[in-house]
């Protein structure tokens, strides 16, 4: 995961982040377009960072995401 984020500081400043954004991120953080290309080409990925960050953040990752919104939707417009 590469993080293409130019804006960050003023986001962080403006409207505001509730976790540290740059500790949290499971991969670079880029500000450039440079940047990701540099990520790209010296593969700067950590998968374990990765799977920590999935298991952390996200409860659903089954791949039935959209089954279970086509449900709620079904439930609702009943």
């Amino acid at each position: 995961m590469i993080f293409y984020v130019p804006d960050l500081d003023d986001y962080s400043q403006k409207v505001g982040i509730y976790f540290d954004y740059r500790k949290e991120m499971p991969g670079p953080i880029c500000m450039t377009e440079q940047e990701v290309v540099d990520a790209i080409k010296n593969n700067e990925f950590e998968i374990e960072r990765i799977s920590q960050f999935k298991h952390k953040y996200f409860q659903y990752f089954d791949g039935k995401s959209t089954q279970r919104v086509v449900q709620l939707i079904d439930q609702l417009m009943k």
